[in-house]
């Protein structure tokens, strides 16, 4: 009686241990792989594997709060797949994480770091907009206020409309290099000796240099950043020159744009800072609102202050 006792007591056993066994692999999260990851200065492939159905998402910032997500990838069977992550910073190092959510609704995650190539050692600058580019959208700020008769007040618009007759920006477009889409960060004609501090702040573009030459400024910078010199000095060359500035503030200081040089040159742009006079919310400037179409005509690129 005794040894059928046990003998049941040690089967018991066996199955619980099986049952346990088989709820533990049932509950156990099957892991993203990462194959690789393949770097350019503004972009990077992550290559990934998974061996169940789910969705695939990538997400990455410059540290582990992330914050930047990649479309999500479905994925129907064990397999290796790849997402492009673009609009990266060059020369950065970015965290990520492989997130994989499978069809029984648990998640799993794989992690890991890349640093973006250098600068290019040759650049080529665009503004032009592409057919991705187009916009009708009724709202942009970037917008003349409609020429009135003299002595006419303007009606303030209602808020989110804009005057009747007041002219379209059909288009706009990002800065691009070699193509990609870049957000320039700028300093006007900053000191040679505080680059490397402007660069470990994030600025990725000067706009001319004080304290030194301009050929100078394109020696120190050595490609690590994007440049532009005076408008008024064209043919000089060097890494990381994107193209030329106009007089800041250029509407106050110098009033007839056809005073502004106009150099061009493929693979360059202008840029140019206005003042805030353009703007229904601003009082004219010492030479009016007429000024303006001149002054953006002139440029590829137009900020302002305000």
């Amino acid at each position: 009686m005794r040894q059928r006792s046990a003998a049941l007591l040690l089967l018991a056993l066996v199955a619980s241990f099986a049952l346990a066994s088989v709820g533990a692999n049932a509950s156990r999260s099957p892991v993203p792989d990462i194959v690789g990851v393949q770097t350019g200065a503004f972009s990077a492939i992550v290559r990934w594997r998974v061996e169940e159905p789910g969705r695939v998402v990538i997400e990455l910032g410059p540290d582990e709060r992330y914050g930047i997500w990649s479309p999500t990838a479905v994925v129907r069977e064990a397999q290796t797949g790849k997402t492009t992550l673009n609009g990266l910073e060059p020369a950065t190092t970015y965290r990520y994480r492989v997130l994989a959510r499978w069809r029984n609704g648990m998640r799993a995650e794989a992690r890991g770091s890349f640093r973006t190539d250098p600068w290019p050692g040759e650049v080529a600058a665009s503004a032009a907009p592409t057919a991705a580019d187009k916009s009708s959208t009724p709202d942009s700020p970037f917008v003349l206020p409609p020429k009135l008769p003299p002595g006419v007040t303007p009606t303030p618009p209602a808020p989110g409309a804009l005057p009747p007759g007041t002219p379209r920006v059909e288009s706009s477009a990002p800065l691009r290099i070699n193509g990609a889409a870049v957000f320039p960060r700028m300093v006007w004609r900053q000191c040679p000796t505080y680059y490397p501090t402007s660069i470990a702040a994030g600025i990725n573009l000067f706009l001319g240099v004080s304290c030194d030459d301009e050929q100078e400024q394109l020696t120190r910078l050595a490609g690590r950043a994007m440049s532009t010199v005076d408008a008024a000095t064209p043919g000089i060359g060097g890494p990381g020159l994107v193209g030329w500035h106009l007089p800041d503030e250029a509407d106050v200081s110098v009033g007839d744009p056809e005073k502004l040089p106009a150099p061009k040159e493929n693979g360059k742009v202008t840029f140019l800072t206005l003042t805030d006079h353009f703007s229904a919310g601003a009082a004219p400037g010492p030479y009016g609102r007429d000024i303006y179409p001149g002054f953006f005509a002139k440029a590829d690129i137009i900020g302002f202050d305000t």
